[in-house]
C-alpha cells in the first residue's frame, strides 16, 4: 500500500509539471490581430496619399482657399493619427487581456504545484522518521524493502524535477507580469497622445473657421 501511495504521488507530480505549460493563443485572437493589421494598413495608405496631397497644396500660390484646403488636410492627418493610435490601443488591449489570463493561469498552477510539493515533503519526512530496522521489519520480503526504497528514490527525483519546473514557471510569470505592466503603460501613453491630437484638431478647426470668415470678408470688399 505504501508503494501505491508513492506511485500515485509521483504520477500526480508528473501531471502537475505538465499542467505548468501555458495554453496557446486561440484562433479568435489570431483573427482579431489580422483584422487590426489590415485596419492599420488602410490608415497608413490613406496617410501616405494625404501627405502627397498636402505637399502639392503647399506648392500652390498662396490664397485663402489654399490655406483652408491645407488646414482641412492637416485636420484629417491628425484624425488619422488618432485612428492609428486607437488601433494600437486595441492591439495592446488584446495583448493585455491575454497576458492577464496567462499570469492568472500560471499563478494558479504554481499554487497547486506548491501544495503538491508540501504534501509530498510531509510524506517523505514521515518515511524518514522510520529507522532501517523498522522499515525492514515492516516489509514482508527483501524484495518489498528494495521496491519501497526505489519508490522513495523515484519520488525524490520527481520532486527535484517539479521544483525546477516551478522555478522556471515562476520566472516566466514574472516576465509576463513585467510585459503586462509595459503594455499597460504604453496604452496610457497612447491615450495621452490621442488627447493631444484632439487639441490639435480643435485648434486647427478654429483657425479654419477664421480663414473662411476672412475669405468671405475679402470677397465682399
Amino acid at each position: 500500500m505504501e508503494r501505491l501511495r508513492f506511485f500515485f504521488a509521483v504520477t500526480g507530480l508528473a501531471l502537475a509539471a505538465a499542467a505548468l505549460a501555458p495554453s496557446p493563443a486561440s484562433a479568435d485572437l489570431e483573427e482579431r490581430e489580422r483584422e487590426l493589421r489590415q485596419e492599420l494598413e488602410r490608415i497608413e495608405a490613406e496617410q501616405a496619399k494625404l501627405q502627397a496631397q498636402l505637399d502639392a497644396q503647399r506648392g500652390e500660390t498662396a490664397s485663402y482657399q489654399r490655406d483652408v484646403n491645407i488646414l482641412t488636410a492637416e485636420i484629417r492627418q491628425a484624425q488619422l493619427r488618432i485612428d492609428a493610435k486607437t488601433v494600437g490601443i486595441k492591439r495592446l488591449g488584446k495583448d493585455i487581456d491575454l497576458k492577464s489570463q496567462t499570469v492568472a493561469e500560471l499563478s494558479a498552477k504554481l499554487a497547486g504545484a506548491q501544495d503538491d510539493i508540501s504534501q509530498l515533503v510531509r510524506k517523505m519526512s514521515q518515511m524518514d522518521d522510520y529507522s532501517l530496522a523498522e522499515v525492514v521489519a515492516k516489509e514482508d520480503t527483501v524484495a518489498d524493502f528494495f521496491a519501497e526504497y526505489d519508490s522513495y528514490a523515484t519520488v525524490q527525483s520527481a520532486l527535484g524535477e517539479l521544483i525546477d519546473d516551478i522555478r522556471a514557471v515562476r520566472g516566466e510569470t514574472e516576465k509576463e507580469k513585467e510585459e503586462l505592466s509595459e503594455r499597460q503603460q504604453k496604452e496610457l501613453d497612447l491615450r495621452a497622445e490621442i488627447e493631444s491630437e484632439r487639441r490639435v484638431i480643435a485648434a486647427k478647426e478654429a483657425e479654419k473657421k477664421q480663414l473662411v470668415v476672412a475669405s468671405k470678408c475679402a470677397e465682399v470688399t
